[in-house]
């Protein structure tokens, strides 16, 4: 269940900075197991600079709300003495956090807890992408830079270099963002002729979300003279929207200073990327999470319920008599049988706040969070009863049922559902049976 080895992320070190010890063990063990990133954990500010002067990182996550030195000092710190680290802050106080105050520090992101894992991984995916960017972007930048030595020469340079570019650039007032110039490639990007399409402001080809974002950004990109955004889009018009990289640099021109944006179009790199993602983490057949990601999602369910107290029940589900069906009718009918499970767990499951996995074969799963055991059997009934009700093919569903209990880990609950199942399978299959709590089997 580890992280995949071949993951590109695998080389980055990532520093996780919270008070809670078992909130920063988790969230390491989250980030290692989703790209396969070394984590380090630190339990305060302090700590966390000492690690910062001692060893190299390429990211830093912090929790705000810290003993001593609150988080958002650190990241002020960190973005003075390690501009080219970008730092992602956690917080649990959604309401009450001055989120835009932590963006002019400096800080890229944020996540908000109890997070799922997924987000917290896609969130680092979408960081270590704008790092690259802007790494592969930063040796054409500073040449346009270094041609300002020789003011006359470097502004013909400038412009010849500008124009030819196969990269878009456009050339923006760093107060206004009136747009001044923009090279050929540019409008190839938009779809757009230079006659056909006239540019006045930036605000007109960002949607109104990224320009909000990129504004903010702005404020902190003055401070370094340049930087980079990953994921936003330019839209023009009523046309599809285009997913861009852009690396941002503060210029000195012969006509004043200037701000250049160079875009790189992204979309189908995002596509793919997204391809790539759903490989990695979804089973292709039934559109259900893979067994790789049983235990993250388990993990995050167990830090929310100690956080909280929060209720939650996972349930592990096997089709009875599937290799008899299989035998019998064919690969292709099973097949379709496993579909039609992925489609009952999505119809019973709520999108945002559970998670239905195909574990493997024809076994499956399903995590409930925020809802206790009388809720969970109701709705393992209810997956049970749906799929007693299509065409089967001699096949039934049992079900095993595990209540959240304090103090266990991802694995025991997996195998306490595990256990439930079995006892339903031994007690006749197509039924439904709750695991027995630790303390009561026991006492037995």
């Amino acid at each position: 269940m580890n992280a995949q080895n071949e993951n590109s992320f695998a080389n980055r070190r990532i520093l996780v900075c919270d008070d809670e010890t078992s909130v920063a063990a988790a969230t390491a063990r989250l980030l290692n197991r989703a790209l396969g990133s070394e984590c380090v954990t630190v339990h305060s500010a302090d700590e966390a600079i000492e690690k910062l002067e001692a060893e190299t990182f390429d990211a830093l996550i912090t929790d705000m709300a810290m003993p001593g030195r609150p988080g958002i000092e650190l990241v002020r710190e960190v973005v003075e003495r390690w501009p080219r680290m970008p730092v992602m802050a956690m917080t649990g106080f959604a309401n009450d956090f001055p989120f835009m105050d932590l963006m002019k520090e400096g800080a890229v992101d944020f996540v908000i807890k109890p997070f799922h894992g997924q987000e917290l991984a896609a969130k680092f995916v979408r960081l270590f992408r704008e790092h690259d960017a802007m790494q592969a972007l930063l040796n054409d930048i500073d040449r346009l830079r270094q041609l300002n030595v020789a003011q006359a020469l470097s502004e013909r340079k400038y412009r010849s270099l500008f124009q030819y570019s196969m990269n878009g650039l456009v050339l923006v007032s760093p107060d206004t963002l009136d747009i001044e110039e923009a090279n050929e490639a540019f409008f190839e990007l938009l779809g757009k002729t230079r006659e056909g399409f006239k540019l006045n402001t930036l605000d007109q080809i960002l949607t109104s979300n990224d320009a909000l974002r990129f504004k903010a950004a702005l404020d902190h990109f003055r401070k370094t003279g340049h930087g980079t955004l990953a994921g936003f889009s330019l839209q023009v018009e009523e046309d599809e929207p285009i997913e861009v990289d852009a690396s941002l640099s503060f210029v000195t021109l012969e006509s004043g200073p200037m701000l250049m944006l160079m875009f790189k179009d992204m979309t189908e790199h995002r596509q793919m990327q997204q391809k790539l993602s759903d490989l990695a983490t979804k089973d292709d057949l039934t559109g259900l999470y893979n067994y790789r990601m049983v235990f993250v999602e388990l993990e995050v369910a167990i830090e929310r319920a100690k956080r909280e107290g929060q209720q939650a029940a996972f349930m592990f589900i096997d089709l009875d008599n599937f290799k008899k069906c299989n035998d019998t009718h064919g690969h292709q009918i099973g097949d379709e049988l496993l579909k039609s499970v992925g489609q009952i767990i999505q119809n019973h499951i709520r999108g945002a706040a559970d998670r239905g996995f195909r574990y493997g074969g024809d076994e499956f799963g399903v995590l409930l969070n925020g809802i206790g055991t009388d809720i969970a059997m109701k709705v393992a009934d209810r997956i049970r009863a749906e799929f007693e009700h299509i065409e089967g093919y001699g096949t039934s569903m049992s079900i095993g049922v595990s209540p959240f209990e304090e103090g266990i880990n991802g694995e025991e609950w997996l195998r306490r559902a595990d256990a439930a199942l079995y006892e339903a399978k031994n007690a006749g299959k197509n039924q439904v049976h709750l695991a027995i709590p630790e303390t009561d089997a026991q006492k037995n």
